[in-house]
């Protein structure tokens, strides 16, 4: 069973992750794609933290379904990234393993969560 500490650390391993992947895309290419790909992996961090600053009250299952809205925005713009070219073939899906990987782990987390909160 992750823990919520494993949980932040993933998320922040995930989170600098596509901050070094951004630092390669040219500075001149699709309009706040950089931007975006930045903001929401720190937004999906934000959420994580405030969901796990108190992982035993129902907000906490609140942070868990923003983090996986964010997990979705962040595939999206990965995606554009891969298809305008700023990211080659082998960042691309290492990106999204990782992503994949992170959102298993958040959605058993959040199971684990809510099964606990309904005793």
């Amino acid at each position: 069973m992750q823990t919520y500490t494993n949980i932040q650390a993933q998320g922040v391993k995930l989170s600098e992750m596509v901050f070094h992947l951004t630092e390669k895309f040219p500075k001149y290419g699709e309009k706040g794609l950089t931007e975006m790909l930045r903001k929401t992996s720190f937004k999906l961090v934000g959420n994580i933290e405030e969901g796990c600053g108190n992982p035993h009250s129902v907000e906490a299952m609140h942070f868990f379904k923003r983090s996986i809205g964010e997990i979705n925005k962040l595939r999206e713009h990965i995606r554009r990234a891969k298809e305008c070219g700023c990211m080659g073939m082998v960042g691309f899906e290492l990106v999204l393993l990782n992503v994949e990987r992170f959102e298993q782990s958040l959605a058993a987390y959040a199971a684990y969560h809510k099964r606990k909160l309904s005793v």
